[in-house]
């Protein structure tokens, strides 16, 4: 994943709409990331983050309940954040391979 470029990575899916082995393999090869490297290589983060509700009042910077990952979605380099047990996924361009199959 050394040749990111800036806001390359886009939202392709929540956990809920891939499957368990895909979503296993993700997390058993992730390593950890962090809101700035998030935000530095996906450009929609901050889009996402207010569809739950973050803003001016309500921080994800400062919510130390989202911790943040970057790994491969079935093939795909993909950086993700874990909130309240759902894994957000971003990869380059939003895409992903077939949803559950």
């Amino acid at each position: 994943m050394g040749d990111q470029q800036a806001g390359e990575y886009r939202f392709a899916l929540v956990c809920t709409a891939g499957t368990y082995e895909r979503i296993s393999a993700m997390r058993a090869a992730a390593k950890d990331s962090s809101l700035a490297e998030m935000q530095q290589h996906c450009a929609d983060i901050d889009g996402v983050f207010a569809n739950l509700g973050y803003g001016e009042e309500l921080k994800a910077s400062e919510d130390w309940h989202i911790s943040y990952h970057r790994s491969e979605y079935n093939g795909l380099p993909c950086f993700y954040f874990v909130w309240s047990a759902y894994e957000f996924i971003f990869t380059r361009g939003g895409q992903h391979a077939d949803l559950r199959a």
